[in-house]
């Protein structure tokens, strides 16, 4: 089996390039937040997978 390096997937790169350009004071920016949060989360989880 070949094993492939895990990359980040592509949404999660573009809520991270949104959040630095976004004011926090931005009526949404703790909705993108909280997605941010959610994928980051889903991202590790996924990668701590491979170490098994």
């Amino acid at each position: 089996m070949i094993a492939k390096p895990r990359t980040k997937p592509i949404s999660l790169l573009k809520l991270e390039a949104l959040l630095k350009r976004l004011p926090e004071v931005h009526p949404k920016y703790s909705l993108i937040k909280s997605d941010y949060a959610k994928q980051t989360a889903g991202y590790l989880g996924e990668n701590s997978l491979n170490i098994l």
